[in-house]
């Protein structure tokens, strides 16, 4: 169990050395985790997605916010070494940052029971493999704007840890030759606590805590897409159909890609613009 922190340093140093940092830089980048879009049928989407008979358009498919995510985790480590006047510290990286797990689908291509009815009769809903791809694109989009905003806040905090990691800090203090070892832990978490703040600024803080909560508050800003319906698909008129001789009339709509605007620049395929970071 790691001990209690405050703004992000440990109370207590921890044992490692600048090898054991120097193996985490190496790692660089963290641990992603995030898959591809998986197609689904009709029914195993439509507890994410609403049908509406009479609705002119429809999203095709459903990427959850990143859940499981975790924050790059660091120390401080002090050293006292008779061949140098003064104390010296630097950051130890823990464990790597990670983006977490999330579920991502879109609508298979095929003919899906939308469980709706008209005129006594089930509505079925057609889907192209064009358009199975296209929804497909979609949720894609949503998938890189998670994974650009894990590398603009949980990313940026490891490489700034370990970037800093590199540099020996000295507790400089001549009044202070024979300082107690937490005198030269505060003094130097002071100067590596500074560093941190310089390289990442206010808006993503120092801590973990605080890269965690930019991360999901950027995040978040991809439903942006949605609400602006730049993924919507529109879906055609009832037609009256036969699925076979033995099997009830049915109504079919077709969906189209209407004006979604998937991967066509801005405002619909740059994660930089639509999560403003």
């Amino acid at each position: 169990m790691l001990p209690h922190r405050l703004t992000g340093f440990s109370v207590t140093p921890r044992a490692s050395s600048l090898g054991e940092v120097a193996r985490a830089a190496r790692a660089g980048g963290g641990n992603a985790a995030f898959g591809n879009p998986t197609p689904k049928t009709y029914q195993q989407i439509r507890d994410h997605c609403s049908f509406d008979q009479s609705a002119p358009s429809m999203v095709l498919g459903y990427t959850q916010h990143p859940h499981g995510y975790s924050a790059p985790v660091f120390d401080v480590e002090v050293k006292f070494d008779s061949r140098f006047p003064y104390p010296y510290g630097y950051l130890v990286l823990y464990p790597l940052a990670n983006e977490g797990s999330l579920d991502c689908i879109y609508l298979a291509a095929g003919e899906h029971d939308s469980g709706g009815t008209y005129q006594q009769r089930p509505v079925y809903l057609r889907v192209t493999e064009a358009i199975s791809a296209r929804a497909c694109a979609a949720e894609r989009e949503h998938v890189m704007d998670h994974r650009y905003a894990y590398t603009q806040t949980l990313v940026r905090a490891q490489n700034a840890i370990e970037t800093i990691a590199q540099e020996r800090v000295y507790a400089e203090t001549p009044e202070l030759l024979d300082t107690s070892e937490e005198i030269a832990y505060a003094l130097i978490s002071d100067q590596l606590q500074q560093k941190l703040k310089e390289a990442l600024g206010d808006e993503l803080g120092t801590t973990d805590t605080s890269w965690k909560a930019r991360y999901d508050t950027v995040a978040k800003r991809t439903v942006e897409r949605d609400t602006q319906g730049w993924h919507n698909m529109s879906l055609g008129g009832l037609v009256d159909t036969k699925q076979s001789d033995n099997l009830p009339l049915r109504w079919v709509r077709e969906a189209a890609a209407g004006d979604s605007r998937i991967n066509e620049g801005n405002p619909g395929a740059d994660s930089a613009d639509v999560l403003d970071i």
